[in-house]
């Protein structure tokens, strides 16, 4: 448990030094928008390879420290490689095309993975959850429009197609 708590610190201060300001902080669950254009095989870190359809990806994560902070690091070329959704989005051909966020305080994130899973075609089993006990936090629609009509029947509210501006 040590451990996870100086990985969260390193990350925490790898998400303020890149210009989030400091004061109150936007914290809550967000949803990457992700399209692959045509089908391909990704290592992803320890899971290793895994085969991910031509397509849109739901990606459900959370950031109880500073969500614009974490999604501009997920927009970001240049980063180190750390979690499963790192690995994905630094494959050549996947485009990160948007991001939903639900601004709370709870501890959103499986809770948000479990309903949109029950939408979704198919999932990339074990992607983002090494953490919890969900089976996946990566979710595979046919288009984006399936895709953004599920995040909003999630409780998403606020919707980009840009990074975040620090």
């Amino acid at each position: 448990m040590l451990v996870l708590r100086q990985d969260h610190c390193r990350h925490y201060r790898e998400e303020t030094e890149q210009g989030v300001s400091r004061g109150p902080r936007k914290v809550g669950v967000y949803a990457l928008l992700i399209t692959v254009p045509k089908n391909r095989t990704v290592r992803v870190g320890r899971l290793g390879p895994r085969r991910f359809s031509q397509g849109v990806y739901v990606y459900v994560g959370s950031a109880m420290n500073s969500l614009e902070g974490r999604i501009s690091r997920h927009f970001r070329s240049t980063k180190r490689t750390h979690w499963h959704i790192d690995y994905f989005l630094d494959s050549s051909g996947v485009r990160l095309a948007g991001v939903a966020t639900r601004p709370t305080v709870a501890r959103l994130e499986c809770r948000m993975s479990q309903v949109i899973q029950k939408r979704f075609l198919s999932s990339v089993d074990g992607f983002g959850c090494s953490d919890c006990k969900c089976d996946s936090h990566l979710h595979y629609f046919e288009n984006l429009e399936t895709a953004s009509k599920t995040l909003s029947a999630a409780g998403f509210v606020s919707w980009s197609n840009n990074r975040p501006q620090s």
